[in-house]
């Protein structure tokens, strides 16, 4: 869900800060080469230098801590919870690696174990801030947003100054629709400091919400020229083009995400949409097939891929007519059309009538009959092609002469 992704991005990180910071000091560790390539963002270097390191000490709770949390953004949930389980053998009394692990049971589904996880360590100290801000986030991921709200109060009023605390805060805002409140508080959080990303992404998506699009998209573009990779700019940056209706230019914005990030699908599930905005229905159809291949529980991508479904699902129409006056002019007429895709670029379209008219008592007669078959399909980047072939017989009864023709 997008709730999680959010905070899927940040929550585990700022927490492991601190967390970490705490396992250095308490287990007395200098600046290994291992915490240097950690330091540096090197996490492929980072973890196999950890892997070393519990090799020859299994007992490392620094290592133990790092090692969890890469396996943990890997999606490799299992693996991250028996080193957090390792860690909290050797150290039972790690609050801030419960949290984490906490954190890493939610996102493999488990909510409930998670909730436990946090509520064991608010027993053994109900004030201890990353836990009461989990337990917060938790409620607003099982959909109660004024117990998230609340809880967020009662954090800020212990830790006033916590910019985690009130971007949370702004986030659960949003999320229950109060998007001016979210504004404001994103707003006050820029004031103390205006590079705070997470607060500028949190505002522009809050600013497009409230169809401010232009506000938004200019927040977007700050962060693009601080940084031109930022995937998650150009994904606001794209959708705000998509919601003002500028397709053509939505359209670039996310292919130029997609060089970035080839398969996010939040980028996958956009152009997706964009592209099914645009009419082109097969380019629609196979991006978001690849989103769900990606993530196959990613709920817009889902949505969307159903309404083209829908779309490309076979119709047709039946109609059926009789009309007669006082003067014993009858008509009866028998209507029926219909369409089907081949594939998402190809349709077949059939329509069929027969339609016989009988005027002053039967004296004149006139029978109609035809079949028209076409197709039509769509060539990148939006070009459609046509054609169609028919045939018609019309039959006309006289009391003395009947005659007849036909037409192709």
């Amino acid at each position: 869900m997008k709730q999680h992704d959010e905070l899927r991005r940040t929550g585990l990180t700022l927490a492991a800060l601190v967390a970490l910071a705490a396992s250095t000091a308490r287990t007395g560790h200098t600046q290994s080469p291992a915490d240097s390539a950690w330091l540096a963002g090197d996490t492929g270097r980072a973890t196999d230098l950890y892997v070393a390191r519990l090799e020859a000490d299994p007992t490392d709770e620094l290592a133990l801590h790092r090692l969890a949390l890469v396996r943990a953004w890997d999606a490799r949930y299992e693996e991250s919870l028996d080193l957090f389980g390792q860690l909290l053998r050797v150290s039972p009394d790690n609050a801030e690696a419960r949290v984490d692990r906490a954190k890493v049971m939610a996102w493999s589904g488990d909510l409930s174990g998670a909730i436990d996880e946090v509520d064991r360590v608010l027993e053994q100290d109900p004030t201890y801030v990353p836990a009461l801000l989990a337990r917060a986030r938790y409620e607003a991921w099982k959909g109660d947003l004024a117990s998230a709200i609340s809880m967020q109060n009662e954090i800020l009023g212990l830790a006033p100054r916590d910019r985690e605390a009130w971007r949370s805060q702004a986030t659960y805002l949003a999320w229950d629709d109060r998007l001016v409140e979210a504004v404001a508080i994103y707003d006050s959080l820029l004031r103390t400091d205006p590079t705070d990303r997470e607060s500028q992404l949190g505002k522009a998506s809050a600013l497009a919400r409230l169809s401010r699009l232009d506000s938004a998209a200019i927040v977007y573009e700050d962060l693009l020229r601080t940084d031109s990779t930022d995937i998650d700019a150009w994904i606001g940056y794209a959708r705000v083009a998509a919601w003002d209706g500028r397709l053509i230019e939505a359209e670039w914005r996310w292919r130029h995400a997609r060089q970035l990030d080839p398969d996010n699908v939040e980028v996958l599930a956009g152009l997706g949409q964009t592209l099914y905005w645009q009419g082109r229905n097969a380019a629609a159809y196979a991006t978001l097939e690849r989103a769900l291949e990606v993530d196959p529980n990613h709920r817009e991508a889902a949505d969307q891929m159903r309404t083209l479904r829908l779309d490309l699902s076979p119709t047709g129409k039946p109609g059926l007519l009789f009309t007669s006056d006082s003067d014993t002019n009858d008509i009866f007429s028998v209507e029926a059309d219909g369409g089907w895709h081949i594939n998402p670029s190809v349709e077949v379209e059939a329509s069929a009538y027969v339609r016989e008219a009988r005027f002053g008592a039967g004296a004149l007669g006139r029978t109609a009959a035809g079949v028209l078959v076409g197709a039509s399909t769509l060539l990148e980047p939006g070009w459609q092609l046509f054609g169609a072939v028919g045939v018609s017989a019309v039959s006309y009864t006289h009391l003395t002469l009947p005659t007849s023709s036909v037409m192709g």
